[in-house]
């Protein structure tokens, strides 16, 4: 409701109970959500400070999810305050431990695309972040891992498909790898929020010799 002070009192009521009876895991929780509420108030110094203790917590307690959470608040704080290469490397640790736990969810548990889309806001922002530092290239490679990766699952788990081990959903290495395999104009589209990123790959060919150029 944007009243931010009063969310900032019931989380404190949250963080005192926690600590009083001894539940680390509740601390954690209160010290994430002090967090989200400075940032949305505009206190970015205060926020970077809670995150930084709910992710200190997570890390004791082994709680890979809630890791992943702390790292992904902490890349918000510093993509609000301007410090986006500082975001680019907290999404990316988001992403990577997020990556982790996906991996460890067994196919035919659908908790596994649940826990993927429930995470979505971690892989865009990743390479949203890209995108401002104008690495264009990497943000297309991200944008399709993701697309790749929830492609999987949905076949494995609706058609029992079977991949065999060269069927790779890796991150392509270039844009030059992306467009070997394809044969003509394509558009890929990300979405992030209300914005849609538009990238258009073509292929050239110039003095009788293959020239792979993509175009943004």
């Amino acid at each position: 409701m944007g009243n931010f002070k009063q969310a900032v009192e019931y989380h404190n009521l949250h963080l005192s109970i926690a600590k009083g009876i001894g539940q680390r895991s509740g601390e954690g929780c209160a010290y994430g959500n002090l967090g989200n509420a400075y940032q949305r108030g505009g206190d970015v110094q205060r926020a970077i400070e809670y995150h930084t203790k709910h992710l200190s917590i997570a890390k004791e307690l082994g709680q890979r999810d809630e890791e992943g959470i702390a790292l992904y608040s902490l890349g918000c704080d510093f993509e609000f305050s301007g410090a986006i290469h500082e975001a680019l490397h907290y999404y990316q640790s988001s992403v990577e431990l997020y990556d982790e736990v996906r991996a460890l969810l067994h196919y035919e548990d659908v908790w596994k695309i649940t826990f993927r889309n429930a995470r979505h806001d971690a892989y865009t922002a990743l390479w949203r972040t890209h995108v401002k530092l104008r690495k264009t290239h990497e943000a297309l490679l991200v944008a399709e891992r993701g697309r790749a990766q929830a492609l999987k699952d949905l076949m494995i788990l609706q058609y029992d498909y079977e991949f065999s081990a060269c069927d790779s959903f890796e991150p392509k290495g270039m844009i030059s790898d992306i467009l070997s395999d394809i044969c003509a104009q394509t558009v890929f589209l990300a979405l992030d929020s209300n914005t849609i990123n538009l990238w258009v790959l073509k292929m050239f060919i110039m003095k009788n010799k293959e020239s792979k150029m993509p175009r943004r």
